[in-house]
């Protein structure tokens, strides 16, 4: 077990390996991705988002960006080209999506979506279509 305050955990499982992400809020680098082989001992693996670089804010040089970052991220893994997808939304404002092919990084920003899906996850579905679940219905990303 980890001595740490991880919020909004999504836990996912590849081969044996379970992987768990969690909000930051303010913290750079941001959104741990933790590592267990067991549900119970668990390490940090990586950050799926390097650095908070989503505005002058998050460097707390003149304006507030404190508990305005990464909420309720949501982490994936699609099996045919390898690849380890985070999503989280950031400042109730737009929603991120982190790719890396290793949990360990390196990770890199892959897209931007206008719509801020708040508590959301992500589904790797059988025909390797990837989807965003949000709410009561989900969108095709």
């Amino acid at each position: 077990m980890i001595w740490q305050d991880f919020a909004d955990i999504d836990v996912i499982r590849v081969g044996g390996v379970y992987y768990a992400s969690a909000s930051t809020m303010h913290y750079s680098p941001g959104a741990p991705v933790l590592r267990s082989y067991d549900l119970v001992n668990w390490e940090i693996a990586g950050h799926s988002v390097p650095v908070l670089d989503f505005g002058a804010k998050y460097d707390l040089n003149g304006a507030r960006g404190y508990v305005r970052g990464i909420w309720a991220s949501s982490l994936a893994y699609r099996p045919s080209n390898r690849t380890f997808y985070w999503l989280g939304q950031i400042d109730f404002a737009r929603t991120y999506i982190y790719t890396a092919t290793a949990v360990e990084g390196p990770w890199s920003r892959l897209t931007t979506i206008g719509t801020p899906y708040y508590d959301a996850g992500l589904l790797v579905d059988s025909d390797d279509s990837l989807y965003v679940a949000y709410g009561n219905s989900y969108n095709f990303v």
